[in-house]
């Protein structure tokens, strides 16, 4: 072969090597736009990285701004994860190991950060010598963030059982106090001073159902207690009350009849009662609140079918600093925060309340002007029951039962039966109630009405012994209590076959309102 054949030989395995190349070049453009990693290749001879397209469209970075050099990527990674990232690498690289994987977090050119996990490769040439490390950088953030959240909502739900547990427990204790006291303050002269103690102590007894109703709505939403109120008239007296000691003024817009809705009255007094007190710290209490009440109808409401009207529209504007993008797009989410001692749950429970009875919620806000909280209510045709209270208790005569396996509780229920002038037999638990019941029947001498606790640890409670009354006696008036603010039977009494609930802790008052209403409709046909 002349030097010519030679040299043609050579130019074709030339051209072969190049054309081989370049679809090597082709194949690893076509892969990197394929992956959504970050792809990289490190020459350790000269640190030169070669990276792919998709560190600019995952970082935001510009093409001309992403360096081909390791320094680049090292500036990059958080400072606080450099150490622990050097150190499975250098591990890796110096033990003979193929490959490694971490995790760090990476700078955005936003100046965020993202959560990567790198995977890679080290090439070693054929003496076992680290030539160079190929790796894929994936974006984990998102995956973490929701981790995270499954975490915390875990939790969440864990506090909201000890939570149930406590109430039940805490609203069985404050009963016995609600009667004792309500029965001293009967017994003693209102100018005495046992008077006056036996009265603030009742009157803190009462203070504390609804902290314990506000602690179930914080740990597991609680269930909805619904009755028939005028939005404006609820608005405004918890805003107000809200507002009690702040230099913050509040300017009303309400419409001068009623608007009504069904709601349950302590968890939309919260809502209302967590967003003026945002108002108030975003202003530093001074200035003025605007806070609005009105209808909307079809025409008024957006092009969203599921959004249509009629809504009942409540609106809180304050003056404050405003707030960013970028807490506006979180404000509702859980443990989201920019409070520095803040716990990020306040908004989120306001969210969790609002949906739960159907309704919208949505903010707007600038920067150094204010922001507008709108909530969207359902309005309902019906009316209210007459709320008003009569000057004393209601009074009434025959038997009742009582089960509650609390002593101190069914002690403190007997007495207040006695006082409204009933006769009363107690029994622990379900099975009792229900032998007691028949044993009545069968002597001629029947119950006019049963009052059953939902729950009895390791016995039959309020929804079996409601059953097995109903197959002795199907017009039997039972009556659920219970500590747990949020039972489903307390909430859907008709649901669970009862006649009516009573949540503790209830006065004498309303029992004997409660006993009234359900003899009441025994007279007038029963059920």
């Amino acid at each position: 072969m002349d030097e010519v054949e030679v040299l043609r030989a050579r130019v074709a395995e030339l051209e072969a090597s190049v054309a081989a190349l370049r679809q090597k070049e082709s194949q690893w453009r076509l892969f990197s736009l394929a992956t959504s990693d970050m792809l990289w290749n490190w020459d350790f001879s000269d640190d030169s990285v070669e990276r792919n397209i998709r560190f600019e469209s995952a970082f935001g970075y510009r093409s001309d701004e992403v360096i081909p050099s390791i320094e680049w990527w090292i500036e990059r990674v958080h400072e606080d994860d450099r150490a622990q990232l050097f150190s499975v690498f250098t591990r890796a690289r110096e033990s003979g190991a193929d490959n490694y994987s971490c995790e760090y977090r990476f700078r955005r050119r936003d100046g965020g950060y993202a959560i990567i996990r790198d995977n890679a490769f080290i090439i070693r040439d054929c003496e076992g010598r680290p030539v160079r490390a190929l790796g894929a950088m994936t974006d984990i953030s998102e995956r973490m963030h929701w981790m995270e959240q499954s975490r915390r909502l875990a939790n969440f739900e864990a506090l909201g059982t000890l939570a149930a547990g406590i109430a039940h427990d805490f609203n069985n204790h404050i009963q016995g106090i609600v009667v004792a006291t309500e029965v001293l303050c009967d017994s003693v002269d209102v100018h005495s001073r046992t008077y006056r103690f036996a009265a603030m102590a009742s009157q803190n007894a009462r203070a504390l159902a609804p902290l314990v109703s506000q602690l179930m709505t914080f740990a597991r939403g609680g269930s909805s207690l619904c009755e028939v109120l005028d939005i404006a008239q609820l608005v405004v007296a918890n805003a107000e009350l809200a507002l009690a000691g702040s230099q913050l003024k509040a300017s009303f817009r309400v419409p001068d009849r009623p608007v009504y809705a069904k709601v349950d009255e302590t968890q939309i007094a919260q809502v209302i009662h967590n967003l003026v007190i945002n108002a108030v710290q975003a202003t530093k209490g001074a200035g003025q609140l605007g806070i609005g009440v009105r209808t909307l109808d079809d025409a008024d409401a957006d092009a969203d079918a599921d959004a249509a009207g009629p809504w009942i529209e409540i609106s809180i504007r304050d003056h404050g600093e405003g707030m960013a993008a970028e807490v506006l797009d979180n404000i509702f989410e859980l443990h989201y925060t920019t409070k520095a001692k803040g716990q990020g749950l306040g908004l989120a429970i306001v969210r969790s309340i609002v949906e739960r009875h159907g309704g919208r919620i949505a903010v707007s806000s600038t920067l150094g002007e204010g922001s507008c909280f709108q909530i969207l209510l359902r309005p309902t045709d019906e009316r209210p029951r007459d709320r008003r209270e009569r000057g004393g208790v209601e009074a009434g005569v025959g038997r009742i039962l009582v089960m509650d396996d609390q002593e101190a509780t069914r002690g403190a229920v007997a007495l207040a039966l006695d006082i409204l002038g009933y006769e009363v037999t107690t029994v622990d638990e379900g099975d009792a109630a229900v032998a007691e019941y028949r044993r009545a029947m069968d002597s001629d001498a029947p119950y006019c009405a049963v009052i059953l606790d939902l729950t009895v640890p390791g016995a039959m409670g309020a929804i079996g012994a409601c059953e097995a009354l109903r197959a002795i006696d199907p017009r039997a008036r039972v009556i659920v209590t219970s500590g747990y603010a949020d039972a489903e039977a307390i909430t859907d009494i008709a649901g669970h076959g009862f006649d009516a609930a009573l949540r503790k802790p209830f006065d004498t008052r309303t029992l004997g309102k409660t006993l009234r209403e359900v003899l009441r409709e025994e007279g007038e046909g029963g059920r």
